[in-house]
């Protein structure tokens, strides 16, 4: 049987390095997309997760989670805030970086909705229409419909 969030920080807390570990792998991949929607580089993205881990585990900063709100929320905003960040720090380089939804990452990871349909092409034009519809959208909008849509988010 599959641990709760809580249970495993509750072990944390403990020291319970296991939980730890098992915490990391549950949030890693979720943690790496939600960078990668801001940076738009795989790369980028995996280095602020190791950063996200590196403070919640590595620094403690778990011990200060009071479970006020659901774990995910609050892994979400740390990983959001060190993306941000990120990219204040390196506007020059995210500038000249092409800022298109559609790269091939994301229409392969969006395909992977659609399982023995890869070959479909009215699925990738579907995809492709609709990565250029977010991108076209102001401000935070675009990130907040990728969020409920394809992270699943219920906010």
């Amino acid at each position: 049987m599959e641990r709760s969030d809580q249970e495993l920080i509750s072990a944390i807390k403990k020291g319970d390095q296991e939980s730890a570990r098992m915490l990391y792998e549950r949030y890693y991949d979720r943690v790496v997309r939600i960078s990668w929607r801001y940076l738009r580089s795989w790369e980028d993205a995996m280095d602020i997760a190791q950063e996200v881990f590196l403070r919640i585990l590595g620094e403690k900063k778990i011990l200060s989670f009071r479970g006020d709100a659901q774990f995910s929320s609050w892994i979400y905003k740390i990983t959001a805030n060190l993306s941000l960040s990120f990219l204040t720090r390196n506007r020059k380089k995210m500038e000249s970086r092409q800022m298109n939804i559609m790269d091939s990452q994301f229409t392969q990871a969006q395909l992977s909705e659609y399982p023995g349909q890869l070959h479909n092409l009215e699925v990738l034009e579907k995809v492709k229409h609709l990565g250029k519809a977010l991108s076209a959208l102001p401000g935070l909008y675009g990130k907040c419909l990728y969020l409920r849509y394809f992270e699943g988010h219920k906010y």
